[in-house]
């Protein structure tokens, strides 16, 4: 029950970035500021986990389910945004060596 309340928190949070934020943000800040905004905000959210840690868990939960939605909304687009100067054939290559190599050796490595 408490991971269900969780991932659906996780999915309303994404539905929020991906239609009222994204369409906000994306039109009114510079692609180099959105790209700095994702470390920035790692940052900023793990402090104020680290910070809120006598709480308990909820903390972790927050965390938890911020990181998860703005992996699936906010950093996916400034993802995307990285390959639209790309020719379709280089995007695919791109992506390609993006996910085999910096995406997939950077779980197993965490694994």
């Amino acid at each position: 029950s408490y991971l269900g309340q969780m991932y659906s928190l996780t999915n309303l949070l994404t539905l929020v970035f991906q239609l009222v934020l994204l369409p906000v943000i994306l039109p009114r800040v510079s692609e180099r500021n959105f790209h700095l905004f994702i470390p920035v905000s790692y940052v900023i959210s793990i402090s104020l986990m680290l910070g809120g840690s006598g709480i308990g868990l909820l903390p972790i939960a927050a965390l938890f389910t911020y990181l998860k939605a703005a992996d699936y909304s906010l950093f996916s687009m400034g993802k995307e945004i990285l390959y639209q100067p790309l020719e379709p054939d280089q995007k695919y290559g791109a992506k390609y060596l993006t996910d085999m190599l910096v995406y997939r050796a950077g779980k197993a490595l965490v694994a």
